[in-house]
């Protein structure tokens, strides 16, 4: 057990949380490191960790900006501040502070994918490829990276890029549940489903507690056809969400699930809801098109018509965006 006065110890302890989940003890923690040691910097970058794995992003850049301050030749905490303001959706601040660690310190993988992450968010794709296919050439062995590019390779539609650097995913480093649902899902998607045969098995006896990873869970096992486990899965997922929180991606593998059962007025209420939280104009179609075939469905043909034309102003937009021109060009 570590002593508590020992803060090295105390840190250890906690990026062993941190890398458990269990948040409230990695917190605590890092507070009695802090307490042994006020000037710690490895416990204040495990605490501003722990901050930004809890949401409290606003206080993790406040950590990591006082380290940048008193220790601004450290690329490490750069790259941190910069992760924070990602958490934070602040993005020209976060892309700043990253390439104040590209400044300081040569090129890695990691800061290559964190700034990729940021273009993602921001929808471009053209910028996050190129980033994320330099980091995926750098460290072709880490799980993050290779299921984070697999999926731009997806969304921008360069299947075989994307297939290619999963061909030994079984073989990366540092696994989680998490990368490996989104590694089922590219390969689900590309037509590939028996090269994600193992992932999926893995998930159905280790399924993830929460978080996107169950979403995505939830959606692999509906391409799977495997409807009861998919519906256990969305039942874990809820049960693990915030009473007052409403994600429209939840709600619409949830309206999926209902329509495969055939319930289109539940399908349409679930679609309904999910619209109005969901105002970015370019994914909307993503909603759009199985709330059309839900109203179609229900025999309100005029308004599955109206949806359907504003589905594809959408998805023409979207690809507009994606492929940074216009898509029938």
């Amino acid at each position: 057990m570590a002593s508590a006065t020992d803060p090295d110890a105390l840190v250890r302890l906690a990026c062993r949380d941190l890398e458990n989940n269990d948040l409230a003890a990695a917190e605590a923690n890092c507070l009695r490191a802090l307490d042994a040691d006020r000037d710690h910097s490895g416990a204040w970058t495990a605490l501003g960790m722990v901050l930004h794995a809890r949401g409290r992003h606003d206080d993790s850049i406040r950590v990591f900006n006082s380290l940048t301050l008193k220790h601004p030749d450290n690329a490490e905490h750069w790259s941190n501040l910069g992760i924070a303001f990602r958490g934070a959706k602040r993005y020209d601040a976060a892309l700043a502070a990253f390439q104040r660690a590209l400044d300081l310190a040569p090129p890695a993988a990691q800061t290559f994918y964190n700034i990729g992450l940021v273009h993602l968010d921001l929808l471009d794709y053209q910028s996050a490829y190129t980033l994320l296919s330099q980091a995926s050439e750098m460290a072709p062995a880490n799980a993050w990276i290779q299921s984070t590019f697999a999926g731009c390779c997806y969304d921008i539609g360069n299947f075989e890029v994307g297939l290619k650097c999963l061909e030994n995913w079984p073989k990366f480093e540092s696994l989680t549940p998490a990368n490996m649902a989104e590694i089922a899902y590219v390969l689900i998607n590309t037509g590939e489903p028996r090269r994600a045969e193992p992932a999926v098995d893995y998930l159905g006896t280790h399924p993830p507690e929460g978080g996107r990873a169950a979403l995505t869970l939830v959606n692999v096992l509906e391409r799977l056809n495997r409807l009861d486990a998919a519906r256990s899965a969305m039942h874990r997922l809820k049960a693990s969400l915030k009473a007052d929180r409403v994600d429209p991606d939840v709600l619409l593998a949830e309206a999926v699930l209902a329509q495969r059962g055939g319930r289109h007025d539940d399908a349409h209420h679930l679609l309904s809801v999910a619209l109005r939280e969901h105002t970015e104009f370019i994914s909307r179609h993503n909603l759009l098109f199985p709330l059309a075939e839900s109203l179609d469905a229900l025999g309100r043909y005029d308004e599955a018509f109206a949806a359907l034309t504003e589905a594809h102003r959408s998805q023409v937009a979207y690809l507009k965006t994606v492929l940074g021109k216009n898509p029938a060009d």
